[in-house]
């Protein structure tokens, strides 16, 4: 019995974050430190585009992947719902392809910057893939897995900054590509979440589609169990003030309830009001950190401050992104170990270091 528990949870943790889906984040990260590593080579003299980038395309060069986020981040909560969690990651990592591509054959201003912009709205797999584990791991690593998402865009971009330290620009870019398109490739092949399936009335692929998680049958009694929790989440309650004989006497004779929409059943529900402004208080309690500004304008930070016979610039920001990996590695074992209401008061302390890790608090 044993044996098989362990056997499950190494299923769940070597499928989902190993093998596919966060070797898209790792990719993702990678894509997204291009404007990092190069801004300062693209707006000098010796630029390798076709035309010298002006002080504001340099800037637009480094800000557009948070614009394209704030795009694709709401696309990518429409899409989980209407395409289901697998094809809307497809979707999602599709954005970096493309962005490697552009980077790989093209060498116009005009045309990295709208790539810089498409990598962005790449950002709403970080909507979706926490949504997807979340649906199909154990409760007790749970937060683990989730938590993987980050933990290897960090190490995507503490590798991309490695090798630019060692290789070219072109080299890297098609490193990328190569990297993005198998990415794509493993995603292609990953089953859909249980969750998604019931809601699409589809039972008895959900039950396959736990089992496979749970390293067991499809009518064994912990896959029974999992659907019935899924189908439960699938139709939450409104909190009510109505006393417990009331609501036993209005069963008799009761009409079949309308389907609320996502918005009146937010109106409706103060557990997900709370849930909704305590997320958004982390989230920007991280940004205004100002971590984010440091790491997009690193290397020139560093070039300043730090002469290059000491350390380079490179190495600086990769001892940075080492910092901010060690930080959301704390966080992601926090999630688990102490769980989430002890994390959520000690993620604060160590946002210094990691804006992002806020988003572990978010898997229930």
């Amino acid at each position: 019995m044993c044996h098989r528990i362990l056997l499950a949870y190494l299923k769940q943790f070597t499928h989902s974050c190993n093998r596919r889906v966060d070797f898209n984040c790792l990719v993702y990260g990678a894509a997204n430190s291009i404007p990092v590593l190069t801004m300062m080579l693209f707006t000098s003299q010796d630029t390798i585009l076709d035309r010298q980038m002006t002080s504001t395309e340099g800037s637009l060069y480094i800000s557009l992947a948070n614009i394209g986020a704030i795009i694709g981040t709401p696309l990518a909560g429409y899409l989980v719902d209407y395409l289901g969690r697998k094809r809307s990651m497809i979707v999602c990592v599709f954005m970096p392809l493309i962005s490697w591509s552009l980077f790989v054959f093209s060498n116009k201003v005009e045309v990295l910057l709208a790539s810089t912009f498409i990598v962005g709205m790449g950002g709403g797999m970080f909507v979706i893939i926490p949504a997807y584990i979340c649906e199909f791991s154990q409760d007790s690593i749970r937060g683990t897995l989730a938590s993987g998402t980050l933990i290897f865009m960090i190490l995507g971009i503490l590798i991309s900054i490695v090798l630019s330290e060692f290789m070219s620009y072109k080299t890297i870019t098609y490193i990328g590509l190569t990297a993005s398109t198998i990415g794509v490739a493993l995603l292609s092949v990953l089953k859909e979440s249980p969750t998604m399936l019931l809601k699409r009335g589809l039972d008895d692929e959900a039950a396959k589609a736990m089992a496979f998680y749970r390293n067991s049958k499809p009518d064994s009694k912990i896959v029974v169990q999992e659907i019935e929790k899924a189908k439960q989440a699938l139709a939450p309650q409104i909190e009510e003030n109505i006393p417990e004989e009331e609501k036993l006497t209005a069963e008799f004779g009761k009409k079949p309830e309308e389907k609320l929409s996502k918005w009146q059943f937010f109106k409706n529900s103060k557990s997900t009001q709370r849930g909704l402004f305590l997320v958004m208080t982390a989230m920007a309690a991280g940004i205004f950190q100002g971590m984010s500004v440091i790491q997009s304008y690193s290397i020139p930070l560093f070039s300043e401050a730090v002469p290059a016979d000491v350390l380079s610039p490179i190495w600086c920001t990769a001892i940075l992104t080492g910092l901010n990996l060690v930080s959301a590695l704390v966080a992601g074992y926090l999630t688990d170990i102490a769980g989430r209401k002890v994390s959520l008061v000690l993620i604060p302390l160590l946002i210094f270091s990691n804006p992002h890790s806020h988003s572990y608090i978010s898997c229930r």
